[in-house]
């Protein structure tokens, strides 16, 4: 049975999410993970291009299912705590910029993605989707 790859699942779905919501989980996930200060400065289009490079970086496939396993977990944190990291988020310097659109913490946009993720992580980033997967991508070559 052909496995379909954790990566292109969750890109797919972080692609399908409205560009305000992409840019703030990706930039939450370099806040969050960085020992690197000079990263919490950047944009908000630099934020997803740098998590793009460093999840879509070619890579061996054992790494690749730890990448997505660290995104999970980190995205599990970020999505369980929404309104006490967007309290945090509101005290950085971009903030009123950033959250000056009303729409973008609509509870219901939120509460629909979070409900994807669950659907995601429970089905094609589960761990036995990834485990599959990296077997299916060692023993193919």
């Amino acid at each position: 049975m052909q496995v379909i790859s954790p990566l292109k699942s969750f890109w797919d779905w972080f692609e399908s999410l409205p560009v305000r919501h992409r840019q703030y989980l990706a930039r939450m996930f370099w806040i969050t993970t960085t020992s690197n200060t000079n990263e919490m400065v950047l944009t908000d289009e630099e934020y997803v291009i740098k998590f793009k490079n460093y999840l879509t970086a070619p890579d061996f496939p054992l790494r690749v299912v730890i990448k997505l396993l660290i995104i999970r977990s980190v995205f599990d944190f970020i999505l369980e705590n929404l309104d006490f990291l967007t309290d945090i988020n509101s005290t950085m310097d971009n903030a009123s910029i950033f959250f000056s659109n009303v729409e973008f913490l609509e509870k219901k946009q939120w509460e629909k993605i979070i409900k994807s993720w669950w659907e995601l992580k429970n089905t094609s980033l589960s761990p036995n989707v990834f485990s599959m997967w990296a077997r299916q991508q060692f023993y193919s070559k």
